[in-house]
């Protein structure tokens, strides 16, 4: 994330270049979310303030930020000079969706997740998730530089045909509430026939829906 201030502590008598004012990573002169500091691991220190008191900085969002529910933080700065400004952050709820969302057991389903942690290579536990069908661990993938990912599954060909199975996506170790859920339905078994009307030695097509596939 960017992050952009202005009205911050002009030049005068600060310890960055050309006396200019920062925020130093040291006591009250940092970023902080929602009350809590960034460390170095999220936010590179220290930023200075312009001769104008604007400043520039770049920083991370903690993993344990990102809830299910999905709301907003308050990302604070104050500099070396005790002029402090906020900002609310809004985040982005975690969501899946499946391709496609009726289908046999025995059959492959694309899982397609956003708004997930994003893979930014800190050892944080977020980096990887794991993907749960009716409790049981199916598949695991890792989500890219925009929070996205996609996966693949096998509908177990042990679940119960006319069911609606949750299918759950959780990162394998992080702090907060992450998982998203989408529903999976396994019909009842049936086929038709096409066309319904025909000839003795005629070919017809026979499809069939919840057959279990050869293994």
């Amino acid at each position: 994330m960017v992050i952009t201030g202005t009205g911050f502590t002009p030049a005068a008598s600060g310890a960055g270049r050309l006396g200019a004012h920062q925020i130093t990573g040291i006591g009250p002169s940092v970023v902080s979310a929602t009350g809590t500091t960034l460390g170095t691991s999220y936010v590179t220190y220290p930023i200075d303030v312009d001769t104008d008191g604007g400043l520039y900085a770049r920083f991370r969002v903690p993993c344990s930020y990102v809830s299910h529910s999905g709301g907003s933080i308050i990302i604070k700065v104050r500099d070396s000079g005790n002029r402090t400004g906020s900002v609310d952050l809004a985040l982005r709820r975690p969501e899946i969706y499946l391709v496609p969302a009726t289908s046999g057991a025995g059959d492959k389903v694309q899982v397609i997740g956003s708004g997930f942690p994003v893979n930014s290579g800190l050892n944080s536990g977020c980096q990887r998730v794991k993907v749960l069908y009716k409790g049981i661990k199916v598949a695991t993938a890792i989500q890219d530089s925009s929070a996205s990912f996609s996966s693949t599954l096998e509908v177990p060909r042990t679940t119960t045909i006319s069911s609606s199975n949750t299918v759950t996506v959780t990162p394998e170790s992080c702090a907060g509430n992450l998982s998203a859920t989408a529903t999976h339905t396994v019909p009842s078994r049936s086929i038709t026939v096409t066309p319904n009307l025909t000839w003795p030695g005629a070919t017809v097509t026979v499809p069939g829906s919840a057959i279990p596939g050869s293994p």
